[in-house]
This record gives C-alpha cells, sequence and structure tokens, in this order.
C-alpha cells in the first residue's frame, strides 16, 4: 500500500475534486481533516460520486456541517473506493481546508 494525503483549498462555495482513485487502484480513506483558518464558523460538504459521476443530491456524504472558526474537525470515514471514484468538497467560505488520510493499492 501507498499513503497518499489528499489536499485542497476550494473557492468559496464550488464543488472541488480533493480525490480521484487512479486507474488500477483502489483506495481506503481512514479520515477527512476540515480546517476553518480565518476565525469565520462556516460549513462543508463532502460527496462521493461512484465512477465520477456528475454531482447530485444522491453523492452527499457529509453536508451542510458546521465547522468552527480558527478550529479543525476530523472525520473518521472508513471509505473504500474503487478506480474512478471521486471524493469532491465544498466549504462556504474560501478558508478551509480538506486533508484526506489515504491508502492506496492495486486492484
Amino acid at each position: 500500500m501507498a499513503y497518499v494525503l489528499a489536499q485542497s483549498n476550494p473557492t468559496a462555495t464550488t464543488d472541488t475534486d480533493l480525490y480521484t482513485v487512479p486507474a488500477g487502484k483502489e483506495a481506503v480513506v481512514s479520515s477527512i481533516a476540515v480546517c476553518e483558518s480565518a476565525g469565520t464558523p462556516t460549513i462543508y460538504r463532502v460527496l462521493l460520486r461512484a465512477n465520477g459521476d456528475a454531482a447530485t443530491a444522491a453523492h452527499r456524504l457529509i453536508y451542510g456541517v458546521p465547522v468552527d472558526g480558527n478550529d479543525t474537525t476530523f472525520v473518521t470515514v472508513g471509505l473504500t473506493l474503487s478506480a474512478g471514484d471521486v471524493i469532491t468538497v465544498w466549504a462556504g467560505t474560501g478558508d478551509v481546508t480538506f486533508q484526506a488520510f489515504i491508502d492506496e493499492k492495486d486492484a
């Protein structure tokens, strides 16, 4: 297994791909850290798009959850993903960063 750290600081209110499982790989996402660094409380979302499907309400894994200003939330997820699956993130402000902790292996 190879350890991967996926990181993103998305533009406010914009769906942004955090991680896509490469071809020929499988991945286990153990946790996702959500950090708000500007002191302003906001909300965030995490979507799981099987096979890179277009984002719809059906893909919402975490939706509208608050994160306090100058705080970090750790979400333990334990997701097992296949090649082509995509984790997409969204935040209410541009001061939120996402980090996913992932183990990747050959399929």
